[in-house]
């Protein structure tokens, strides 16, 4: 995608921001059929998570973006993304939390409490490579 047509679109995606709610459901119905796990969530109930995390990346408590902050960027950290706490479960009510991109890489099909582990080791050992 050329500068002008990505600017259009981020453009058009920050004026409408529901369209990125929309595209990020599209995304998860369709990872949700390669994988053969359920998809019971809407947009609307997208919508009512990420108002009710207040922005925030559930795991963070940073602020997320809802559009790549620079269009150029190949990917932006804080970009929203859904993620399921459990992955066996699939993406239903009660198993789907907003993070950023960041996160969700990182994060991958761990659990919670693997992903904690990992980010607590990570704090620790921080000022042996600060």
């Amino acid at each position: 995608m050329n500068f002008a047509v990505q600017k259009k679109w981020r453009d058009r995606c920050m004026t409408y921001p529901n369209i990125m709610f929309g595209q990020a459901l599209r995304k998860a119905r369709a990872r949700a059929k390669k994988r053969s796990i359920p998809f019971e969530i809407t947009k609307d109930y997208i919508l009512g998570i990420f108002d009710s995390q207040g922005g925030k990346c559930y795991y963070s408590g940073l602020d997320m973006n809802i559009v790549k902050k620079d269009a150029n960027d190949l990917m932006d950290p804080m970009k929203m993304t859904i993620d399921l706490k459990d992955h066996r479960l699939g993406y239903v009510p009660g198993n789907v939390v907003w993070c950023a991109y960041c996160i969700n890489s990182m994060k991958q099909r761990m659990t919670s409490k693997q992903m904690i582990s990992i980010c607590n080791s990570v704090v620790s050992n921080s000022s042996n490579i600060l």
